[in-house]
């Protein structure tokens, strides 16, 4: 991609790119850096105005506006899937030259290139065959698969359990997330790499999601890693693990004297004058069963720094993981799964 970016530089060309989606956010900050002229293909969402989408591109997608020009797509349905389809619609409808890199056979994109007019200049020189996920992306723990000096833990600390990030991490802005997978030769939002952040910043960044009246908090669990393990699962509905045995933990004690509570759990109709207030509350769950998570929050972002070293044990998948972690960051570190 940035290859291709630089010979439409050299072209003298303006990117017609668009933001939103990962490949789409790519070429935009690809182009960026590389001091291209852009045309920002924007999805305005309803109630808000063309200048207020603008102001959030530049500033999430660190955009120079002297180079930038705005284009908002809208669909009168309203419907995200045909808002994406008309976003790329538009987009080629207005190149008269696309740069293919890779097209997914049979895609929405391989079939909008082909029905491109006879006036559309095609440029397949830096185009790739298109290849699916080699890596595992899914796996299983069970008491079986800990290491015994995993299982030894109780439940004396309180863990802030982590997984492979699909974007952004709490908080980072999409040019540090795209800078930084342009200039990996692998993907460098990991669960591993996400520990190793959160050490070297000194901070659990906190999330909004999945959390109630989306208020940005970080959970943590009271249960030990042997009955936690078997919550390390596949979801197939966001498409990653619930958990992936990379975590922090906290002893218990310096955990609560730093601000965490534990989650209240019961109906969502059990709202009490005495309840507890919204972001420590949790449906028990249908499908779920939420209490089995032991989960303690803690509002907004958790200062790692005021934790002393001897507080905290790391947890990570392999020895040579928990090695690294131990030289690097000078805290115990135990390997979770057995070799």
């Amino acid at each position: 991609m940035q290859r291709a970016v630089q010979w439409a530089v050299g072209e003298g060309l303006t990117v017609n790119t668009s933001i939103g989606t990962t490949v789409w956010d790519l070429l935009t900050v690809a182009s960026a850096r590389a001091g291209a002229r852009i045309r920002v293909f924007l999805l305005v969402s309803e109630g808000e105005s063309l200048d207020e989408a603008r102001e959030r591109a530049i500033c999430e997608y660190g955009l120079d506006p002297a180079l930038c020009e705005f284009v908002p797509v809208t669909c009168p349905a309203g419907d995200k899937r045909a808002l994406m389809q008309a976003r790329d619609q538009a987009l080629v409808a207005a190149s008269r030259t696309l740069v293919a890199v890779s097209l997914r056979p049979r895609g929405s994109m391989e079939s909008l290139v082909a029905s491109a007019g006879p006036g559309v200049r095609v440029v397949r020189d830096f185009a790739i065959t298109h290849s699916g996920r080699d890596e595992q992306l899914k796996y299983a723990l069970s008491a079986d698969n800990l290491s015994a000096e995993a299982a030894a833990i109780g439940c004396q600390y309180l863990v802030h359990w982590t997984r492979t990030s699909n974007g952004p991490w709490p908080g980072e802005p999409v040019a540090s997330f795209c800078r930084a997978v342009l200039d990996s030769d692998a993907y460098p939002r990991g669960a591993f790499a996400g520990v190793r952040n959160m050490l070297t910043t000194g901070r659990i960044a906190a999330s909004p999601r999945h959390m109630p009246g989306n208020t940005p908090c970080v959970s943590f669990t009271g249960k030990s890693p042997l009955e936690f393990a078997p919550l390390m699962r596949w979801r197939a509905r966001y498409r990653e693990m619930s958990f992936e045995p990379y975590g922090i933990g906290i002893e218990r004690s310096v955990a609560l004297a730093a601000g965490l509570r534990a989650v209240s759990y019961g109906s969502a109709r059990e709202v009490t004058p005495d309840a507890a207030p919204q972001w420590l509350r949790q449906s028990e769950g249908k499908l779920t069963a939420w209490r089995d998570e032991d989960e303690y929050r803690c509002l907004g972002d958790f200062a790692l720094r005021s934790v002393p070293r001897e507080s905290l044990v790391l947890f990570c998948r392999t020895r040579a993981e928990a090695g690294s972690i131990a030289r690097d960051f000078g805290v115990r570190a135990v390997a979770v799964c057995r070799e």
